[in-house]
């Protein structure tokens, strides 16, 4: 049998985040939430009749 060192994690550089990118995740996301708040507050608003309309 042989003797096996411990591995060690390799050490991973942090990654940067430009402002491009930080800017466009909160676009994202704000995008993401109005798609499930709108028909909602939609459907609220104008009722059934509305809804199928749209």
């Amino acid at each position: 049998m042989t003797h096996a060192e411990p591995q060690q994690a390799e050490a991973r550089p942090a990654v940067k985040l430009t402002l491009l990118t930080l800017t466009t995740m909160v676009v994202g996301s704000m995008v993401g939430a109005g798609v499930f708040s709108l028909p909602r507050r939609f459907a609220q608003e104008t009722g059934v009749a509305g809804a199928l309309i749209a």
